[in-house]
């Protein structure tokens, strides 16, 4: 579904110069070094992480892919590579100066690496690339609170979320694309870090996310085909299956941590393709909600097992949740919509 446009089917449904250090934010308590920021601070944990670049890396990777794969110009390909390349070894720097307890030098390479993963999206994905990381910011901060068992230190989490999201859609406000796509992807180390292991955020495993994933994909392949789809549509598309052929050979290699977070962003920018990032209209968000009401009741006809009756009740949830914040106004709503649309989907297969 295009900005400015409904569903016409239903029920179915640049390049800135890299920014040095910035102070003058509040210090981090318990930082080892107290000129360090509370992002600062954050940036070098994550890094500590084992998955902690891969994750940063993986945000970007998707749209890059999708760029060859849709045979896009071969000079902002190669571009768009060299950032990732040259992201993953500032990241590897950042972790050897940290060996080293040169936290100032650490920090300095890790928001080069995350401004260098951001250019490369926006190269990859165009000028919304930076407006959906800030949406995914706070749809990520949504996930924690409706679920905070499946994350570690959920109400410090939510609070970290909430400020880089602030901070995010100020840079945005300030036409400052790279440093709003570099909070995201702090926020995207910060969230994979402190997701429990096994928990795909919402209850059930990674073989079980691999496969809403799936669904995910077939939902908006299906409903572009409906519709039809512009370029910018077919690239998040693309985007979104190149995530989940990666989830599914992570989930096939054991690792699970990295097939969750996969299928995650496969959902995600199926999501994105059929309503582009940058604002939700009203329309958009109550034809999401016909949509997953549609769905819902088609898998609540089917015979369930114990484990789809579960998930069928939180999609059913996630439809009043989001049908409620829809009549208060919050367009943003479409999130879960989107979400028991796709749990609705993988249960009827």
């Amino acid at each position: 579904m295009r900005n400015a446009r409904i569903f016409t089917a239903l029920p179915l449904l640049g390049a800135v110069l890299l920014a040095a250090c910035q102070d003058g934010e509040p210090t981090a308590p318990g930082a080892e070094d107290p000129f360090l920021t509370q992002e600062d601070a954050m940036a070098l944990d994550v890094l500590s992480f084992e998955g902690g670049i891969d994750a940063a890396l993986a945000l970007a990777a998707g749209p890059v892919a999708a760029m060859g794969r849709r045979g896009m110009g071969f000079g902002a390909r190669a571009g768009a590579n060299a950032d990732v390349s040259q992201a993953r070894e500032r990241f590897q720097e950042a972790v050897r100066l940290m060996e080293h307890r040169d936290s100032a030098g650490a920090v300095v390479r890790a928001r080069e690496a995350r401004r260098l993963v951001a250019r490369a999206g926006q190269t990859a994905a165009g000028g919304r690339f930076a407006a959906g990381v800030v949406e995914r910011i706070d749809a990520m901060a949504g996930w924690v609170a409706e679920n905070p068992g499946a994350w570690v230190d959920p109400a410090g989490l939510q609070g970290e979320l909430n400020g880089l999201g602030e901070q995010a859609r100020l840079r945005l406000h300030q036409n400052d694309s790279l440093g709003a796509g570099e909070r995201g992807v702090l926020a995207e180390q910060r969230v994979r870090q402190r997701q429990r292991p096994g928990n795909n955020g919402f209850g059930g495993g990674a073989a079980v996310s691999v496969g809403l994933g799936a669904s995910a994909v077939a939902l908006a392949t299906r409903l572009l085909d409906e519709q039809g789809a512009d370029d910018e549509q077919l690239l998040y598309l693309e985007a979104a299956a190149e995530y989940q052929r990666e989830a599914e050979a992570a989930l096939d290699a054991g690792a699970e941590g990295r097939a969750i977070h996969l299928s995650n962003l496969a959902e995600w920018s199926g999501l994105k393709a059929v309503v582009l990032p940058g604002g939700v209209t009203d329309e958009e968000a109550r034809a999401m909600l016909e949509l997953a009401e549609s769905l819902y009741a088609e898998a609540a006809a089917v015979d369930l097992t114990e484990a789809e009756a579960l998930f069928l009740a939180r999609a059913r949830t996630m439809i009043d949740h989001g049908a409620a914040a829809l009549e208060s106004g919050a367009v943003r709503a479409v999130v879960p919509l989107w979400r028991a649309a796709v749990i609705c989907s993988w249960i009827t297969g």
